[in-house]
């Protein structure tokens, strides 16, 4: 028996994150709640931005979430730059009167961190750093803790 070993590199290019408006902060988040609208309805993303993308936003936009009144909403789509704002219009949901969508379709939780820069250190975990952590659970688009 011959055994051949080939090393294969793989490279990884992380996703850009969508924005999280929650009073005065903004937030970058790593889960999608549109993707799960175009998921749930069976539905592709329409291609919101067809110039070159680049792999780290292969979705093709950035969403930018509001947490008003205990609910998310989506309040606007950009380019992958943020340069270029696109109309919510395309995504084909309704919209209140303040030209917000909200996500009812969406049920799941942000993990986010907070205050990136201070560290928390346990001394009874021997020295290990810990960042403040929040996390938001959502059901049908309302905030339940």
């Amino acid at each position: 028996m011959i055994l051949i070993v080939c090393k294969i590199e793989c490279f990884a290019t992380p996703q850009t994150g969508d924005l999280l408006i929650i009073d005065n902060d903004t937030i970058r988040i790593f889960q999608y709640p549109l993707d799960t609208y175009f998921n749930k309805n069976y539905s592709y993303n329409p291609g919101f931005f067809d110039g070159d993308i680049g792999t780290y936003c292969w979705r093709g936009y950035k969403a930018v979430w509001i947490i008003k009144d205990n609910k998310l909403f989506l309040k606007d789509i950009y380019d992958c730059s943020l340069s270029q704002r696109i109309s919510i219009d395309r995504v084909g949901l309704q919209k209140d009167d303040q030209g917000l969508i909200f996500a009812k379709w969406f049920n799941g939780s942000f993990k986010i961190n907070l205050k990136k820069k201070e560290e928390i250190r346990e001394p009874w975990n021997f020295g290990r750093l810990f960042m403040k952590k929040l996390t938001i659970r959502i059901s049908g688009g309302q905030i339940i803790t």
